[in-house]
């Protein structure tokens, strides 16, 4: 469990395999998980043309997430491809870390 939590997330799992012409299936894995999202550097972003990427980090209730999931915070609609998880436990301190990156926009040239 994680001590104090700014936000809840829904997780949902997109399939990995599929016809690449057509959208991939999702499942909703979780909702109202408890989490906090974060930029662990500091940094919200780098920009180039209008295109942004955004890396962050996310700590979360245990539940089952991994790379092929996708984070949308239930407050603001935004939406984090998960990078990376681990899982953290001991002490009462239940949760799990993932790495998370969102992409918005577009390059122009």
């Amino acid at each position: 469990m994680i001590p104090l939590a700014t936000t809840t997330v829904t997780v949902i799992e997109r399939a990995s395999t599929g016809d690449p012409y057509e959208p991939a299936t999702e499942t909703t894995l979780a909702t109202g998980v408890r989490a906090v999202i974060g930029s662990p550097t500091g940094v919200d972003g780098r920009v180039g043309g209008d295109k942004v990427v955004i890396d962050a980090a996310a700590q979360l209730d245990p539940c089952p997430v991994s790379r092929t999931c996708i984070l949308v915070d239930e407050r603001t609609g935004e939406q984090w491809t998960v990078a990376w998880v681990q899982a953290r436990f001991g002490l009462g301190l239940n949760h799990v870390r993932c790495g998370l990156v969102a992409v918005s926009g577009g390059s122009s040239g």
